[in-house]
């Protein structure tokens, strides 16, 4: 189990360091001054990335490890076919742009549907 970030967090060595030649803390009004620390955790910068690495390499990825779970559609995509799908000829197309100008984009659509269907009936 992964330590939480409150956990790492050590008042030995502090997160950061403000170093300021202007008195800031004169120009707030005393009003709008927090009264209580406000309880970050006190992480060195690389320890933090670190952290967040660590846990990132903890989630799926199609590109690093095979999906486990749900249908042919999430295990057997391609991530080819996600960046197609994310190319800006498919998300800027207007829906009464003329069919004529549609032809690339449904024949794209047409053959990774038929590469979908394929992958099922052999997964």
């Amino acid at each position: 189990m992964e330590k939480l970030l409150n956990e790492l967090s050590s008042e030995c060595q502090p997160a950061y360091d403000v170093e300021c030649d202007v008195a800031i803390n004169a120009q707030v009004p005393e009003n709008l001054k927090r009264s209580i620390p406000l309880g970050l955790p006190n992480i060195a910068e690389n320890d933090l990335l670190r952290h967040f690495t660590n846990l990132s390499r903890k989630n799926y990825a199609l590109s690093t490890v095979f999906y486990p779970l749900g249908s042919c559609t999430m295990k057997y995509n391609p991530l080819i076919n996600e960046r197609i799908a994310r190319n800006d000829a498919f998300n800027n197309v207007h829906p009464y742009q003329p069919i004529e100008t549609m032809q690339g984009v449904l024949e794209v659509m047409y053959e990774l549907r038929k590469r979908f269907m394929r992958s099922c009936r052999h997964g």
